[in-house]
């Protein structure tokens, strides 16, 4: 398993959450030459973008915007049905 963590001077905290057993001990090996993937530096509108065009290319139609409402509604727990 590969962890990417970053070292705030006295312990390492990973980026992402880990699957691992607590109190159980673990070896790291520390490498310090990371190298940055394409999507570390790009931003959260591109990548919605990028979303976007897939679901246009799959011939999907895209919600209106009173679909959006209700949809983020029905998530956030406060639709109901007239």
């Amino acid at each position: 398993m590969l962890i990417t963590a970053i070292y705030d001077g006295k312990v390492f905290k990973p980026k992402t959450p880990l699957d691992l057993d607590i109190d159980q001990e673990y070896q790291i090996e520390v490498i310090n030459d990371v190298k940055k993937t394409d999507t570390d530096n790009v931003s959260l509108g591109e990548k919605l973008r990028k979303i976007r065009q897939k679901i246009v290319d799959s011939g999907i139609p895209l919600l209106s915007e009173e679909e959006v409402e209700r949809e983020k509604a029905i998530r956030q727990g406060g639709w109901q049905e007239n």
